[in-house]
């Protein structure tokens, strides 16, 4: 199970899966706080398995997120956000595209880390977030009916939680290396 939540992760399949989700109701970001990194941009691959992250530029200082896995491709809208120490990518189902009735675009947040040889990312943990609602620690936030944590606070609740030290804050999952496979 732990491999394969950590696989979900690094391929972002959190967004279209049924396991593992820490979701948003609201962006980590707001329009003060956008970053744009142009070194995020080009072909990542994992060393595990065969998915490739495709991160082009896109409109309002957003990325377009391509992920390319063995059994499917999905595009996803990025946006990065510096909370406190904290490089943070947001992505979201790919913006301007009309969703179906009754969907709604949530978020899932990821701590970005630029390093000598690639990129590392790492997912809010599902597992610890669970067990702090569960225990009612962890205020603006639900186990809806798939077992998904939702964040139900408002941007500024979710960037002052992001920002939140130790055991009051948000707790990451291991971090997966990502290398460039091509840059942009």
């Amino acid at each position: 199970m732990r491999w394969h939540c950590r696989t979900l992760l690094v391929v972002f399949f959190a967004l279209i899966s049924s396991a593992c989700l820490v979701v948003s109701l609201q962006p980590a970001y707001d329009d003060s706080s956008l970053t744009w990194d142009p070194t995020l941009v080009g072909t990542w691959k994992t060393d595990e398995d065969e998915t490739a992250l495709d991160i082009e530029a896109a409109e309002w200082h957003s990325y377009k997120v391509v992920l390319h896995s063995a059994h499917d491709t999905f595009t996803l809208t990025g946006h990065l956000t510096q909370v406190g120490d904290r490089t943070l990518l947001d992505l979201m189902p790919q913006a301007g595209v009309d969703a179906a009735a009754l969907l709604l675009p949530v978020h899932a947040v990821f701590r970005v880390e630029r390093t000598a040889d690639g990129l590392t990312i790492a997912a809010l943990d599902y597992d610890q977030l669970r067990q702090r609602v569960l225990k009612g620690d962890l205020p603006n936030a639900v186990i809806d009916e798939r077992k998904n944590v939702v964040l139900t606070g408002d941007t500024s609740q979710f960037r002052a939680w992001l920002k939140e030290p130790g055991g009051k804050g948000p707790a990451f999952a291991e971090p997966v290396h990502l290398t460039r496979a091509q840059a942009g």
